[in-house]
């Protein structure tokens, strides 16, 4: 792309911001600016449809909320993927009925694992506490994800 082709855009960022960004463009060995570019491009994604870009967000949240719960990331072990697959089925099943539970969660609610249970009240607790937002992309997951550690590290510390 020629320069005549681009705009230039002026911002200020975060100096732990720049220091990732400059950690990043050194591992995929491109300049800062075409990391940036590359990261804002990618930022608006190839998907078209807005619930399925929605449901992208959240599955990365919901990872966040399993290592929160768990303790573990959720590829680390079994038991952490296992809870991490109920907790994205739940956030899909999620999708056209709202967070009311159906016949069904009642009868298997004993018999089910306790990975799919914690899983499925992880995605529950989630959607109760974006709930608040008319479109989840009015926050960004970002923001979301940076006061979830932070309540935790609230939590960790105690009063």
């Amino acid at each position: 792309m020629s320069t005549d082709e681009m705009s230039w855009l002026k911002f200020q960022i975060t100096d732990d911001l720049r220091q990732r960004l400059d950690v990043a463009s050194a591992e995929n060995e491109r300049s800062l600016a075409e990391e940036v570019r590359q990261r804002l491009m990618s930022s608006f994604g190839s998907v078209d449809d807005p619930k399925t870009r929605d449901l992208a967000e959240e599955i990365t949240l919901l990872a966040f909320e399993v290592k929160l719960e768990v303790g573990d990331d959720w590829h680390a072990n079994a038991r952490a993927r296992a809870t991490f697959a109920a907790a994205v089925a739940d956030q899909i099943n999620s999708y056209g009925k709202g967070d009311k539970p159906v016949r069904e969660d009642l009868d298997t609610k004993a018999a089910e694992p306790r990975e799919v249970t914690v899983g499925r009240t992880i995605a529950r607790q989630f959607r109760r506490r974006t709930a608040y937002l008319t479109k989840r992309s009015e926050i960004g997951g970002a923001q979301i994800l940076h006061e979830r550690k932070l309540d935790a590290r609230r939590r960790r510390k105690g009063p």
